[in-house]
């Protein structure tokens, strides 16, 4: 959403930028600005200074530089309009009208997260019953404690094709709604078949946005397949390419450490979480791209790669 610049200036002015970022950062006042340690690099000696008159900060250290937006944007990792919003909120502000297409598109991406979120508990509730003790083995199997699998919303998608389809209908949601969402397959234009579920008889591993959202999900075969591991197709919300599992969770845990791991997959990054790092993210089942990289600098200036010794690593 593009926001006009009065708007913008003006949640400036109404947001004390040293108040800011002085709920992270212990700020001690020198003259006209405040000083303290940069959150965003590891420091001994302050560099970091908060300018209210100029309504911007800057560290002579790393050389992070920006405004109120800026350290949203930096220090908890949301988009550009999640910050303004989140900032207009607390400033009284009321965000300016959408358009009536932006809030269609707005309708329809809130209901994909619903829908998602449903499945979310759908599939968890599926680990915890009867149906999921060879899933609840293998995660014993692999040494995941109870804490664990909680922690990470982990569940199962049993083999009974339609079960998933069945029970979000029963909540009232749309066989297209889970289509688009990445739910289930709906039947193909002269094929004798009704919807399919994407996953049964997996392992299913939730994979949320920024903000810990569902916004799709990744399944690991507990029988024959011919694909040990799959995500869900894309969406209007998931791009694989641009997501990284375990993201909210590791912008959490990347302010108090300031260090950062990307590993080769879902399980690596669990196990790195129950052994106490939780600041661990890994793609989807591809190469690190472009996109991921980029993001990766924005959580910390120098990111670690633990990657296996093979051509995808």
């Amino acid at each position: 959403m593009a926001f006009a610049t009065e708007f913008l200036d003006e949640l400036r002015r109404r947001i004390t930028l040293s108040s800011l970022i002085a709920r992270r950062v212990k700020l001690q006042r020198r003259g006209q600005e405040h000083t303290g340690l940069c959150p965003f690099h590891k420091e001994k000696t302050p560099s970091f200074t908060v300018s209210d008159a100029k309504g911007f900060y800057h560290c002579f250290g790393c050389g992070a530089h920006g405004d109120a937006i800026g350290f949203v944007i930096e220090s908890e990792g949301l988009s550009f309009p999640e910050a303004v919003a989140k900032l207009a909120g607390e400033a009284g502000l009321e965000l300016p009208r959408q358009d009536p297409a932006e809030r269609a598109r707005e309708t329809r991406r809130d209901g994909l997260i619903e829908v998602l979120a449903a499945a979310a508990a759908w599939f968890q509730d599926r680990l915890r019953d009867e149906a999921g003790a060879a899933a609840r083995d293998y995660l014993a199997g692999r040494g995941l404690s109870e804490t664990t699998i909680e922690s990470f919303a982990l569940g199962y998608a049993p083999p009974e094709r339609g079960a998933l389809r069945q029970a979000l209908e029963k909540h009232g949601f749309a066989p297209a709604l889970m289509a688009e969402a990445g739910l289930i397959k709906l039947a193909e234009e002269g094929v004798d078949r009704g919807p399919r579920d994407y996953f049964f008889n997996r392992l299913i591993f939730p994979i949320t946005d920024r903000r810990g959202r569902v916004i799709a999900f990744g399944g690991r075969a507990l029988g024959e397949s011919k694909a040990k591991y799959i995500n869900s197709p894309e969406s209007p919300l998931f791009h694989k390419g641009r997501v990284l599992y375990n993201h909210a969770a590791a912008l959490r845990a990347v302010r108090g450490r300031g260090e950062l791991i990307v590993v080769e997959g879902y399980m690596d990054v669990i196990a790195l979480a129950q052994a106490g790092f939780r600041a661990a993210v890994a793609p989807l089942g591809t190469a690190v791209t472009e996109e991921q990289i980029a993001e990766l600098w924005r959580m910390v200036p120098e990111p670690i790669l633990c990657l296996d010794g093979d051509n995808a690593g």
